[in-house]
């Protein structure tokens, strides 16, 4: 790989990731200062990350939830972080590589400018702003889903192989929210 041949989007990915891990950081000291505070479905991710992580909490109501990112933030969990601010940062997490996926993505129809630009829409998005460190799937599902186009693509142009990428996220993006299963159709 020719480092000079790649300048320009090493600079692009390279501000993106400031940029977005920046918005981040201050989303989660705001979000982690006032915690989970009135999102209700938040709290049955909770339960549901506690019980994979084996503690023994009474409800079983909540146990046909999408089980993905509780079982991320149960790992965590067991390790000690029992927190509502864990999955909060699992969360958000997802948000950094939406950014990065929806990079990639638009790199491959676009120049690097063009590609940042849609990234940074994307990742500044009123809409996408408000969930970034909620704890909810909706980050985490576009996320997936984002990689899995981007993957499905590069199936279709470059190498059937890559297949063998997209199909895992897309299960992957299914587990975090059913309806990811949506895109593709």
């Amino acid at each position: 790989m020719n480092i000079e041949e790649h300048k320009r989007d090493i600079i692009a990915i390279s501000s993106l990731l400031i940029i977005v891990v920046a918005i981040t950081l201050l989303m989660l000291n705001i979000d982690g200062k006032a915690g989970v505070y009135y999102v209700r479905d938040v709290f049955f991710y909770l339960n549901n990350a506690l019980f994979y992580a084996g503690y023994d909490i009474g409800l079983t109501n909540t146990r046909g939830l999408s089980p993905l990112i509780p079982m991320i933030t149960s790992i965590f969990f067991r390790m000690g972080f029992i927190s509502d601010f864990t999955i909060m940062a699992v969360s958000s997490s997802f948000y950094i590589l939406a950014a990065l996926g929806m990079y990639f993505l638009l790199r491959l129809r676009f120049d690097e400018v063009l590609s940042f630009t849609g990234s940074m829409i994307l990742s500044t998005f009123p809409l996408i702003i408000v969930w970034v460190t909620k704890g909810m799937l909706d980050i985490p599902g576009l996320c997936l889903s984002i990689w899995a186009v981007y993957f499905m693509m590069l199936a279709f142009r470059k190498d059937i192989k890559f297949f063998y990428i997209a199909f895992p996220l897309v299960v992957l993006g299914f587990f975090t929210r059913y309806t990811v299963l949506l895109m593709v159709p």
